[in-house]
């Protein structure tokens, strides 16, 4: 069982983060002289299962709590909402090219194959935009795109475009449509969404989680206005991230954006008094050096 595993593991994650077993599959099945025997029902799962895999996974991220990936909405695209829109063009499209794999007749019989594989490509390049500035997963829908590039251009050259698709162009006309609608509805939703979201996450701060240490080693009080517990370390923290937004925003909104990323992680693992109490103190060296700049630049500091 594990001598089987192993390989197939193997072929999950090159099949993520290349195109290269699709396109070895597209071409064992596509090319002139045929396709090996017993290769169609294999070839069915780099090719298309596996992409509408990746697509539903990305469906299941929820809509996101702030503006994590910045205020531009490209890097929204391919979460929650935006991503279960494509999913019935895509999975429709995907069954179309695993028959036209499996059965060779149907291809002559049908110029549908051509649409999909165009389709899946068109849907895979929106997903790599999507994924702009979230550091690693544009590989995955740029992935599949390539496979999906490679099997529409390996298709044309053994089949050329057909009169049948030619004659075809109300279906043309109205993939065309709906294509244009899909993409504007699911702009306009996603920036509705990237426009209600906070600029900046809610308690999920390194320096917020290690304020909840013993008051008696962080000199945490309970602020009048606020009614929420903080620190000196705290309001030091904040007070030279106004100085940067307001000297440097540009460096600030970078910062900010990888900081949203990684901080809430680990502040949701400072889980108790004294892993808080232990954080606050290695944040000490750190506070000290913001001090140091607050009163070189006489910055104010925050009163929060």
């Amino acid at each position: 069982m594990s001598a089987l595993l192993l390989p197939v593991i193997a072929i999950v994650v090159l099949a993520t983060i290349t195109p290269i077993p699709a396109i070895a599959c597209f071409y064992a099945a596509w090319r002139a002289d045929r396709r090996p025997a017993g290769f169609s029902q294999a070839a069915v799962f780099p090719t298309t299962v596996f992409p509408a895999i990746l697509l539903v996974l990305h469906g299941l991220e929820s809509n996101p709590e702030w503006k994590v990936y910045g205020s531009n909405y490209k890097s929204y695209l391919a979460m929650g909402w935006s991503a279960w829109v494509y999913l019935p063009p895509f999975a429709a499209s995907n069954f179309l090219i695993a028959r036209s794999v499996i059965d060779p007749d149907y291809v002559k019989a049908s110029p549908l194959t051509h649409l999909s594989l165009l389709t899946c490509l068109l849907i895979s390049l929106f997903f790599a935009v999507g994924n702009y500035g979230r550091q690693f997963y544009w590989l995955f829908p740029t992935s599949t795109a390539c496979a999906y590039g490679y099997g529409l251009f390996l298709f044309l050259k053994l089949q050329g475009i057909p009169r049948m698709l030619i004659r075809w162009w109300l279906v043309l006309v109205a993939w065309l449509i709906t294509s244009v609608l899909t993409v504007f509805a699911a702009i306009v939703q996603t920036q509705q969404m990237v426009d209600q979201l906070p600029d900046e996450p809610l308690d999920c701060f390194i320096v917020t989680a290690a304020s909840k240490g013993h008051p008696k080693i962080v000199g945490s009080y309970v602020d009048a206005e606020t009614n929420q517990r903080t620190s000196r370390q705290l309001n030091s923290f904040r007070t030279f991230e106004e100085w940067l937004k307001g000297n440097a925003p540009k460096l600030h909104e970078l910062a900010r954006q990888k900081y949203n990323i990684v901080g809430p992680v680990i502040a949701r693992r400072i889980s108790n008094r004294w892993l808080a109490s232990i954080v606050y103190l290695a944040l000490k060296p750190m506070e000290w050096l913001l001090r140091l700049v607050a009163s070189a630049t006489d910055c104010k500091p925050s009163q929060s």
